[in-house]
């Protein structure tokens, strides 16, 4: 019995670390970059889509919550969600910039959840019987 739980506990680990730690991971280089260029990069992985929401952060506090719409050399476009206004942001202005999670990825993680949670009541019921 303790090895089959052993078993069982090694699979719920494997599962987790491979499918629910990468979404967290972040790419990393061998040379550190500046904060702006990191900036620039994650605006050109967002890309421009009137489909992905992109939450930014300003230095000064602001938030804001929208899609990218154009991309310049200083600056990039955000078409705010809510009332559809355009503002341009400087790079140097950003603190921080996330994409809210997409329909798959919040799928993947409660699949994920869902299925170490049955695993684990399967195990206890087949070890009671």
């Amino acid at each position: 019995m303790l090895r089959k739980f052993l078993a069982l506990a090694l699979s719920i680990l494997l599962v987790h670390t491979y499918a629910v730690i990468p979404l967290h991971a972040k790419a990393q280089t061998g040379t550190k970059t500046s904060h702006i260029e990191d900036i620039k990069a994650q605006v050109a992985v967002a890309g421009v889509s009137t489909e992905k929401l992109v939450e930014v952060k300003l230095k000064d506090g602001t938030k804001l919550k929208g899609h990218i719409t154009g991309i310049k050399e200083e600056s990039f476009d955000v078409t705010i969600a809510l009332n559809g206004e355009k503002k341009s942001v400087l790079y140097s202005d950003v603190s921080k910039l996330g994409t809210s999670w997409s329909t798959k990825k919040v799928v993947l993680v409660l699949g994920v959840v869902v299925g170490t949670i049955v695993a684990i009541v399967a195990f206890v019921h087949q070890a009671r019987v």
